[in-house]
């Protein structure tokens, strides 16, 4: 019964969370109107291109919410954690890898569930301050063995494709277990790479939030979306010989709608199939516990939320 309290406390907050961050918006867009700020492009040159680490600028950090939906898709996550391995608010610490611009660190705590979040980009690192000033974010890497203490969280959530942006998964693992207390949760977002969707986004808090995915249809690689100051375009190149790498570069393209200048993102996604990265989160000591299909969110069934425990 405690259990099912905690819950129901967290989706509430989820819900006032939702309205603040719909008001936020709204002073946002009022603030643009009338001139007080500016937000899109500033860059002088016709046609910039970023890379991997370098994308994850000032001026991402400050669109980055728009075109992922970001609070949406924290809330649903976090839903989806919360019903398959139901924590309560005195022992739970969580851990969120690749934290961004901070909500779902933010919803946990609203929760009052004790929540961290890890993020290696100073811009995303900023935008969250502004945003969520009392949150404890950590700057770094997964990858850094000794930003944390052993057995320190029951929950680290690894969501947002932000696995594949790793190299090494054999020592993200290794740490994640390290860090993680007997019993505790490593949560994954993982796709099938052969046949996932690349998912639009939308700009209208008054349409719900659906992939443009026509029925019986191939593998969609590209989707595009139009905001008030530029189009966005947002393209998974996937290799010829597909079952011999595991390299997929997504490539992200915003065309300033008055200038015409273009800025690109190119990030390489090192996507192993999926019973790949189980092997290696067995080696690693992790056993499965759950997943949850991202269909009923994204309209996607070949995405989902992988769940492992660490045993005692």
């Amino acid at each position: 019964m405690q259990n099912e309290n905690m819950i129901y406390k967290l989706l509430c907050n989820i819900g006032f969370a939702y309205l603040g961050y719909s008001l936020y918006k709204y002073v946002d867009k009022k603030m643009k109107d009338e001139g007080e700020y500016v937000e899109g492009f500033t860059q002088l040159e016709p046609f910039v291109l970023k890379r991997n680490k370098e994308c994850y600028d000032d001026f991402y950090a400050s669109v980055f919410d728009e075109i992922h939906n970001f609070d949406k898709l924290a809330s649903w996550e976090l839903t989806q954690v919360l019903k398959m391995t139901m924590p309560d608010t005195k022992h739970s610490v969580f851990l969120d890898i690749a934290s961004r611009t901070g909500d779902r660190v933010k919803e946990l705590e609203d929760g009052g569930y004790n929540a961290y979040g890890l993020e290696a980009s100073n811009a995303l690192i900023s935008r969250c301050e502004q945003k969520h000033p009392d949150l404890e974010i950590q700057k770094g890497t997964p990858c850094e063995s000794l930003l944390f203490e052993k057995n320190t969280f029951t929950h680290i959530l690894c969501c947002d494709f932000a696995i594949y942006e790793m190299k090494d998964k054999a020592i993200f693992f290794g740490n994640c277990f390290h860090w993680l207390q007997h019993n505790g949760y490593l949560v994954l977002h993982l796709v099938e790479r052969s046949c996932f969707n690349a998912v639009s986004p939308r700009n209208d808090d008054e349409v719900k939030w659906l992939p443009l995915i026509p029925p019986d249809r191939k593998q969609i690689s590209k989707v595009k979306a139009e905001y008030e100051d530029f189009n966005f375009e947002k393209t998974f190149h996937f290799p010829v010989n597909v079952d011999e790498t595991n390299v997929v570069l997504l490539r992200e393209t915003f065309t300033d709608k008055a200038t015409k200048h273009v800025r690109q993102n190119e990030i390489t996604y090192q996507m192993e199939e999926i019973k790949e990265i189980l092997a290696m989160a067995k080696k690693a000591g992790f056993i499965f516990h759950a997943k949850a299909s991202m269909k009923k969110y994204n309209g996607d069934p070949h995405q989902y939320l992988y769940i492992l425990e660490k045993p005692m």
